[in-house]
């Protein structure tokens, strides 16, 4: 009889366990989606108020344009970079990662293809430098006639360590409530 409760205790841990880790890991990743729409689309809103209405990427590193696009990033605390069609870097608010050769000056390749030929509206995807992992989100730049003129990609690093600090307070908890029992 001990036997069997000490099973049935032991098998609820597991799955309550198990199954609210997924519920705060989905929870989490739909709060981190949300965000990184959120913030890919006030960048875009903020291009288009800022930039001329026809051909926005066009000649985008004239100094005009540039002066323009600099400032967004520091107004909406967020880094951004903008490619042409065909995934070349024409913009980047941190220009010394590529000038430097940190990071490749072309468009993650599987963003390119899912946005121009498989024709999704918005690719997030994980990326790194080394090891700094983070989300990078890819959404096409259209003009006011709805042409797609180029790509956005905005870098997002996630607060793992705030996951992963929910996860172990719960999992502390959760032992401490079966330890009594």
């Amino acid at each position: 009889i001990r036997l069997s409760v000490m099973l049935v205790v032991v098998v609820s841990f597991v799955l309550t366990g198990w199954g609210t880790i997924r519920y705060i890991t989905g929870k989490y990743d739909a709060g981190l989606d949300q965000g990184i729409s959120s913030k890919i689309s006030a960048v875009l809103h903020a291009m288009e108020t800022e930039l001329p209405e026809q051909n926005m990427l066009t000649n985008i590193l004239s100094d005009e344009k540039t002066s323009l696009l600099l400032p967004l990033s520091s107004t909406l605390s967020a880094d951004f970079n903008l490619f042409d069609l065909s995934g070349r870097l024409i913009f980047s608010s941190q220009p010394k990662l590529y000038q430097q050769g940190i990071i490749s000056d072309r468009m993650n390749p599987a963003a390119l293809f899912e946005i121009s030929i498989a024709g999704k509206t918005k690719f997030v995807h994980p990326e790194s430098i080394g090891r700094l992992n983070y989300i990078a989100a890819y959404q096409p730049v259209r003009n006011r006639s709805n042409e797609i003129e180029g790509y956005i990609s905005l870098p997002y690093f996630e607060k793992q360590t705030k996951l992963k600090k929910e996860i172990s307070s719960f999992i502390g908890s959760l032992m401490n409530l079966y330890i009594l029992l």
